[in-house]
């Protein structure tokens, strides 16, 4: 187990899926879209608007800004506020730097973005820097958890979390998110599947042990309910299989557990962090 700099959940957000976050942080050296620094500086964004919504390239080049006159921060074409952007795309090219990792990608949807991941060696454990470097590479999906930045009408994307792809199911689970995020708003209704107050878990809220757990309409078991809850609960890299066991024992055979976290991870609403043993919900 390794630990990493702690991040302020108003400018970064904590290494989610274990993904070689921003130890420096990159709203310090870039600024931020919410932050409040002294007399006649923008509203801090409350806690309830700091959601995360799933989305594609063609949708942050078409952003554009809030609505708000005490907001600098950008929303989508449809009219969803963005606070923190999810994305699955492929690495074209990548530029290694002493500071940071600028990455080109490009999903297939139109546009390439830029993505910068900023590095501090001295704060990052082995298994981050290994991640990192397995994310260094060109044509392999990556996905994406940051802030959607604007620089003088340039879209760029600063990474709190980069990994690989554990499946190529993760592309497909991406796509369809995007599209229920986006029919659901059309819809009118509120707390999409893709906007949450907790960073790290797309669209489940974190729980504390023992809290009712409401059918999510997806009618999956009791016991596949309460292995996301426990995976969720387990902070920025998910939790271990044999926490899992362990706090579910008595209710549920070990064998039962491990049958059930295989399915949900070929599901895709499940997916390995800084190793095989544990797993964080997709």
């Amino acid at each position: 187990f390794c630990t990493t700099k702690g991040l302020d959940y108003e400018g970064d957000m904590g290494g989610m899926g274990g993904g070689g976050h921003a130890a420096r942080s990159p709203t310090a050296s870039m600024g931020n879209n919410n932050t409040q620094t002294g007399s006649g500086s923008r509203k801090r964004t409350s806690y309830d608007e700091q959601t995360m919504h799933a989305v594609t390239i063609k949708q942050m080049m078409g952003s554009q800004p809030q609505q708000i006159s005490d907001s600098n921060g950008l929303q989508l074409p449809d009219g969803r506020n963005l606070y923190h952007v999810q994305f699955v795309a492929a690495v074209r090219s990548f530029e290694d730097n002493s500071t940071h990792v600028m990455y080109t990608m490009e999903d297939g949807t139109g546009g390439v973005m830029e993505v910068k991941q900023w590095l501090d060696d001295n704060a990052e454990c082995t298994a981050i820097s290994e991640l990192r470097q397995a994310c260094s590479k060109e044509h392999i999906y990556l996905k994406v958890v940051g802030q959607l930045k604007d620089y003088d009408g340039k879209k760029m994307v600063v990474a709190d979390s980069i990994r690989p792809l554990s499946t190529g199911n993760e592309i497909t689970h991406h796509f369809l998110q995007v599209v229920y995020e986006g029919e659901k708003h059309k819809q009118g209704t509120s707390g999409s599947t893709g906007s949450f107050r907790q960073p790290g878990f797309a669209g489940t809220p974190v729980l504390s042990r023992g809290a009712p757990l409401a059918n999510n309409g997806g009618g999956e078991s009791a016991i596949r309910q309460e292995i996301i809850m426990e995976l969720a609960n387990g902070g920025e890299n998910g939790n271990t299989i044999d926490t899992v066991i362990n706090v579910l024992r008595g209710k549920y055979e070990e064998e039962s557990i491990r049958q059930e976290i295989s399915y949900l991870s070929g599901e895709g609403k499940i997916y390995s962090t800084i190793d095989d043993q544990h797993y964080a919900v997709a």
